[in-house]
């Protein structure tokens, strides 16, 4: 149901007016997964995920046992460079042809030092499975009578290195740590 949406983590810092086992599953209609990178070690520039599909199921008495499913399209990539769209898709970086889908399963992992909770679970890009761990937070809570109803504003955040999941391609150019975020709108 789109009208229940979420973040891949926001909703684990959330106490949610709900039963027990709620579920929300959205899309990019409702979020946006980005990507910034750093070029030269000079300048950074950050594309998107153009289409991705996710789940939250959460037990609101126990938010610490929140759990997470994402998938995401890797050949449905935008960027303001035009030639990084083709250069992502090919074999050199996500190998959309072969590896269509990118995977995260996770888990809430519990309150950390500041504001917000951990999210810790598995990535897969590229058929390679790592440790992958994002840090998410409510950005804001109230109403929107064009949503229809309360909202919540969730935003996560994580950094990969590109090269353990073999994009060891443009090293010289292109940094290997990968800023990750993720912000999507909960109606609840």
């Amino acid at each position: 149901m789109l009208r229940r949406r979420a973040t891949l983590a926001g909703l684990i810092a959330l106490p949610l007016p709900a039963a027990a086992g709620r579920v929300w599953r959205f899309d990019h209609s409702v979020g946006r997964i980005a990507f910034t990178a750093r070029h030269f070690g000079v300048f950074s520039s950050t594309g998107r995920f153009e289409r991705f599909r996710a789940m939250v199921a959460l037990d609101p008495a126990d938010p610490s046992d929140a759990r997470v499913e994402a998938v995401v399209e890797t050949a449905a990539i935008s960027h303001p460079w035009p030639a990084a769209g083709p250069l992502l898709r090919s074999a050199a970086f996500f190998d959309s042809e072969h590896f269509p889908e990118a995977r995260f399963t996770g888990r809430a992992s519990g309150v950390g030092a500041g504001p917000g909770f951990g999210l810790a679970g598995t990535l897969t890009v590229r058929g390679v499975e790592r440790p992958f761990a994002m840090r998410a937070r409510l950005v804001a809570r109230g109403f929107d009578a064009s949503a229809g109803g309360e909202v919540a504003d969730f935003l996560a955040e994580g950094e990969l290195d590109r090269t353990a999941f073999g994009m060891v391609a443009e090293r010289e150019a292109i940094a290997d740590v990968i800023g990750l975020s993720v912000r999507v709108r909960l109606l609840v």
